[in-house]
């Protein structure tokens, strides 16, 4: 049988080809319920960052359909002009052999093409009486505004029979809302995308990962949140040294190279830098981003990021409130310390003074512990934190303070031991807590300044609770 699209060009017939789906893939029949068409003219879009699967799940859902559906597939190009890309749109209907439609193949798109013309493609499809889909693939390549505004129009004339799905990083401009409103919408989102816990395990053991106690396949599926590149990238480089090794490893390789070519990469210079500087925040706000990059229009960047699925998202939980993945978050720390190693002391100690101000000394500490800023550290515990001690939160301060204690292993200070003291206390291991009171007191003793009232009140509380271990011991 002659095969049509033999006479599209090479490239137009790679974008065409759907995708077959890679050894180890896992079914996920919760995506494929989304995908099914849930009326007549519907349209899905599907939108989540590079590495989320959106192709290859569309691609699983039409290959499960197999013979009882047909469908047309098209990976948009990025060169502009109405034209080229209806031209593309009826070359991949070619390469689908779809029966009923081949009036269409007369109709290729010339320089006067218009978009009243996107009707005729319409009207030419309405008499194809079963069920088609036309998937619509990297919709994000598509810049120009006529483009956009003429896959509009074929969906307000979309025949009842055809169901559009659209692929895309970012959200696209396609004016959807009203169809939300008529129920012909179907939004599948990173959140469906990301694998859940069972799916990552399955995923692990297909790919040959080994053995895996439930600890490591939570930990797992925690580090990388579900993402199924990271997930993939992960398995690679953990390769015979298993999954528990490469939980314990920091930065991975693999996963960093991915995020560079696929994000860092393509987006501008100012979003990067400030990709950069925030990432020293758990989370942020537009007013913590402001303060920690010293720029007024934070609230739009952030919003930005999220809207291009750059591995950015709102936080349900706490309104106006954004974070980022962790490996992406990962990555940008470790770059923002190779391109300017003295940067994050700096951007650490700006958010430690927003916290602060903010109420929140706890956070304020674990940030000027990063920067190692141990002075500043005593300042805001002896300013706010020390009553936490004996709070619900003392648990929360005496994390917040370990990277002193550690210091302090190594090389004592009055300030580092000073921490360390209270975290003794929560720890209710008193001959530590002394031990450190005396080895803080002695080192301020030998200071010309003497001690400060933060440093006072420490040794205070330490010589109170000093007192009535000796008074129960007697």
């Amino acid at each position: 049988m002659d095969d049509p699209s033999r006479h599209l060009p090479p490239s137009l017939r790679l974008r065409t080809s759907r995708p077959t789906l890679p050894p180890g893939f896992v079914p996920r029949p919760r995506i494929d319920e989304q995908l099914q068409p849930r009326g007549r003219r519907h349209v899905t879009v599907v939108t989540a960052g590079p590495g989320y699967g959106k192709t290859l799940a569309v691609a699983a859902h039409l290959a499960g359909r197999g013979d009882r559906h047909t469908a047309a597939w098209l990976a948009v190009s990025d060169v502009a002009g109405l034209s080229t890309f209806w031209g593309d749109f009826l070359g991949a209907l070619t390469a689908a052999r779809i029966p009923g439609v081949e009036s269409l193949s007369e109709m290729a798109p010339g320089n006067d093409f218009s978009l009243s013309d996107v009707d005729l493609i319409a009207d030419a499809l309405a008499r194809h009486s079963r069920p088609l889909t036309i998937v619509l693939d990297e919709v994000q390549r598509i810049t120009d505004p006529t483009v956009l505004e003429s896959i509009t129009r074929f969906i307000a004339s979309q025949p009842d029979q055809v169901q559009l799905v659209v692929i895309s990083r970012t959200t696209p401009r396609l004016h959807l809302r009203r169809l939300q409103l008529d129920g012909r919408l179907t939004e599948i989102g990173a959140d469906a995308l990301t694998m859940t816990r069972g799916e990552v395990g399955e995923f692990a053991e297909r790919a040959g990962a080994g053995p895996m106690s439930d600890d490591d396949v939570v930990g797992f599926w925690l580090r990388t949140e579900g993402w199924p590149a990271g997930i993939r990238l992960a398995l690679l480089s953990a390769g015979a040294a298993g999954l528990r090794a490469w939980l314990q490893r920091g930065h991975d390789e693999l996963i960093a190279s991915y995020l560079l070519e696929e994000v860092l990469e393509q987006i501008p210079p100012t979003d990067r830098k400030f990709l950069l500087a925030t990432s020293v925040a758990e989370a942020l706000d537009p007013a913590l981003a402001e303060a920690i990059t010293r720029r007024p229009d934070c609230r739009r960047i952030l919003a930005s990021l999220a809207d291009a699925n750059l591995f950015t998202v709102r936080l349900e939980d706490r309104p106006d409130w954004y974070a980022y993945h962790p490996l992406f978050r990962e990555l940008l720390a470790e770059r923002l310390t190779a391109e300017n190693p003295d940067a994050p002391a700096e951007l650490h100690r700006r958010a430690a003074t927003w916290f602060a101000r903010a109420g929140d000394p706890i956070s304020a500490i674990r940030h000027l512990a990063a920067a190692r800023d141990w002075e500043a550290l005593l300042e805001v515990l002896g300013g706010s934190a020390v009553p936490l001690v004996l709070s619900p939160q003392s648990a929360e301060l005496a994390a917040a303070l370990a990277p002193a204690v550690d210091e302090a292993a190594r090389r004592p200070t009055a300030e580092t031991l000073l921490a360390g003291v209270i975290v003794a206390f929560h720890d209710r291991d008193f001959g530590v807590m002394f031990h450190r009171a005396d080895a803080a007191e002695a080192a301020l003793s030998r200071r010309a300044g003497g001690s400060s009232a933060t440093a006072e009140i420490i040794l205070a509380l330490a010589a109170m609770v000093r007192a009535r271990v000796e008074a129960v011991d007697h």
